[in-house]
């Protein structure tokens, strides 16, 4: 029973985790990449240091830059925990909590040195909220959540002791909790579902590629079977005949060279299996000179293969039902002439309207089908017919021979690519 999908509304569903996943990539960085990004963090800084805006919230431009300077060490110390090479699932923990302490840690300094409530350096701790949400190596968690609300909490006592009034206080940190514990939470729940979907549809390309893979190694299996198979089959009988005819230089060259024609059609049809090559334009004569060529092969001293066919020559046959038409011939010779002992087969084929029927039987000695399950070429190319959208059926009684009946439609649109050789 197929398991029900879940639905991309479903998937899409926020599910953050209480902790971020411990792995790789998720705040390590190659040292090259973070001093890269420390000089463009302190070049930012310097910029900011030689501007107004130092004096307009209430600190020095000397201060500014020692942030930048503190935040470099913080960097080396977070790169000397561990490394993404080394996946210590301890380190990476403790790298998510140093770098969140860290910087929140400097985003309030700034807050406090300017000794205003109300200050802008609040834009920076909040735009910090928000970077960390985005982060896609960082999985969205209830605590990062919680942190991030409560956070600038730590600032009131120092901004109190500064003289700060303490309504505009408890609003500008309570207003700054809201926004970055907001900004983390939306942009980590839309990076936490699209995650979650990209993780699914990844599942289920993989899940596709291993079916499909699978049904190209039964598609080989089938076809090594059905074509080599039968054609070794036949190769085996005329070496058993090649033996009783030892006297009789005649019917044994004749037998060598009937033995030679069938090595050669099988090393062809091991070819085309190997090669996955199917016939790129066919016709019922294409398919009737092919069946032909396969009695020539196949026929044993004394016995007949009879080919009939009814139609028009030049009607057209999809490649996919004219190799399954061929594997089914095969099939039907080499049981007849190796496991019935059949003296006489006969193939029929005609169209009918939109269908090509093709009609085995044979005078050997038959099975009891209520006693003996179809071998593994019949059920085979049973499933072969069903999949290019007609049907195979079979019937057999002892010491009354068996028939086999193929119908298919002249131009399957079903699964073409590869369902033989």
């Amino acid at each position: 029973m197929t398991e029900p999908q879940p639905s991309v509304l479903a998937l899409a569903r926020p599910q953050m985790r209480w902790w971020p996943r411990a792995r790789p990539g998720g705040v390590e960085y190659a040292p090259r990449q973070l001093a890269r990004n420390w000089l463009i963090e302190i070049a930012v800084l310097l910029a900011i240091a030689v501007s107004p805006i130092p004096e307009w919230t209430g600190m020095t431009g000397i201060f500014v830059v020692g942030v930048g300077l503190v935040h470099g060490l913080c960097i080396a110390v977070l790169v000397a925990i561990g490394s993404a090479r080394a996946h210590d699932s301890r380190r990476i923990h403790v790298q998510v909590a140093w770098a969140l302490l860290y910087n929140t840690g400097l985003c309030l300094a700034l807050v406090v040195r300017s000794g205003d409530p109300g200050t802008p350096w609040w834009y920076g701790y909040i735009l910090y909220a928000a970077l960390t949400g985005a982060s896609q190596n960082l999985d969205g968690a209830r605590l990062l959540f919680g942190f991030f609300l409560l956070a600038p909490l730590a600032a009131v006592p120092l901004l109190l002791a500064q003289g700060g009034a303490a309504r505009a206080t408890w609003s500008s940190v309570g207003l700054a909790g809201a926004m970055g514990g907001l900004c983390y939470y939306t942009i980590a729940a839309i990076g936490d579902s699209w995650r979650t979907l990209r993780e699914h549809q990844a599942a289920e390309l993989a899940a596709a590629q291993a079916a499909s893979a699978r049904l190209e190694r039964e598609a080989l299996a089938r076809d090594l079977h059905d074509a080599v198979g039968s054609q070794l089959a036949i190769v085996a009988l005329y070496g058993d005949l090649l033996e009783e005819a030892a006297d009789d230089a005649e019917a044994r060259a004749d037998l060598v060279r009937t033995l030679r024609e069938a090595a050669r059609q099988g090393l062809g049809e091991l070819r085309a299996v190997l090669n996955a090559l199917a016939p790129e334009a066919t016709t019922l004569g294409d398919l009737e000179d092919h069946l032909r060529r396969l009695a020539l092969t196949a026929r044993v001293p004394g016995g007949v293969i009879e080919i009939r066919v009814d139609g028009d020559a030049t009607v057209a046959v999809a490649p996919v039902v004219r190799l399954v038409a061929v594997r089914v011939a095969q099939q039907a010779i080499a049981n007849a002439v190796v496991h019935g002992r059949a003296q006489r087969v006969t193939l029929a084929l005609s169209v009918q309207g939109e269908l090509l029927q093709l009609a085995a039987r044979d005078d050997g000695i038959g099975f009891d089908t209520a006693m003996t399950p179809p071998d593994r070429g019949l059920a085979g190319l049973q499933r072969r017919a069903e999949q290019s959208g007609g049907e195979l059926q079979w019937s057999s009684a002892v010491g009354h021979g068996a028939s086999v009946l193929l119908r298919l439609p002249l131009r399957s649109g079903h699964v073409e690519a590869r369902t033989a050789g």
